[in-house]
């Protein structure tokens, strides 16, 4: 939307599974679209996108990049967020649990770190219990696809001579490796070494989010050290009372006990 300089207003809310579908959601009038790939389909019904005018050649190549990102990066992003042992425990479940309400991260975190599970598995048939040889293949595979993407990339400001569907993608998988502060964090040490592509996402921040650059500084520390503690009480209060109405569900169901 800001390659495009159209005007939109941000909202940030406290459901990830925004009116039971992902976040990002996109809001005209009454009708609201989820998901990148949908926004991304509306606006172009609007006469919104990023490729028009492109020769065929071209859109072409964008096509073959953007598929390729999604299918190195995608895998590799899912088990940096969810299955990481150290990434989910010391990075992804405290934001969750700061930003979202106790019971629905609980709910939420389970749900995305089981799809997330099965998403490695069907794309690389890797189980969840390799993790040393899950880490080693995703490094190997996240240096192909940025030695592939900095030869494209070159010298330029963007993929093309303008911002393109390409250039908003591969910020969307570059732009949290350079900035989250990943506890165990390989694949962002090997992003760092290719200085075009760290400077390419900073360069789309100044330029295009310049607010990010602020919101960075935000994100250490992720919690105060004394915090934790109460942070931890109140999630197992939340986790004890849901288990509990649970529980006593599932008695009432079963005739287990039953009232007169």
């Amino acid at each position: 939307m800001r390659f495009m300089q159209a005007k939109f207003k941000v909202t940030h809310p406290r459901n990830p599974a925004w009116k039971s579908e992902l976040l990002p959601g996109l809001i005209q009038n009454d009708y609201r679209t989820s998901t990148y790939e949908k926004c991304v389909e509306d606006l172009r019904f609007l006469r919104y996108s990023l490729d028009f005018g492109q020769s065929f050649r071209r859109c072409s190549e964008i096509h073959a990049f953007t598929v390729m990102t999604h299918r190195m990066l995608g895998p590799i992003m899912e088990y940096m967020y969810w299955i990481n042992p150290k990434n989910l425990n010391d990075w992804t479940r405290l934001w969750y649990s700061k930003h979202v309400p106790p019971l629905m991260s609980v709910w939420y975190i389970y749900r995305r770190k089981q799809k997330a599970v099965e998403l490695v598995k069907i794309h690389e048939n890797i189980d969840e219990s390799q993790d040393f040889y899950m880490k080693e293949y995703f490094k190997k595979h996240a240096k192909e696809c940025f030695e592939m993407l900095s030869a494209r990339l070159g010298s330029g400001d963007f993929f093309f001579d303008t911002p393109c569907s390409l250039d908003c993608v591969v910020y969307s998988y570059l732009a949290p490796l350079i900035k989250i502060p990943f506890p165990s964090d390989e694949v962002s040490q090997i992003l760092r070494t290719f200085n075009n592509l760290v400077a390419y996402v900073h360069r789309i921040d100044i330029n295009y989010q310049p607010e990010l650059v602020e919101d960075r500084l935000k994100m250490l520390p992720l919690k105060k050290p004394e915090e934790d503690d109460m942070a931890s009480l109140k999630l197992k209060i939340f986790s004890s009372i849901f288990v509990a109405c649970a529980m006593f569900g599932y008695a009432l169901a079963n005739k287990i006990i039953s009232f007169h």
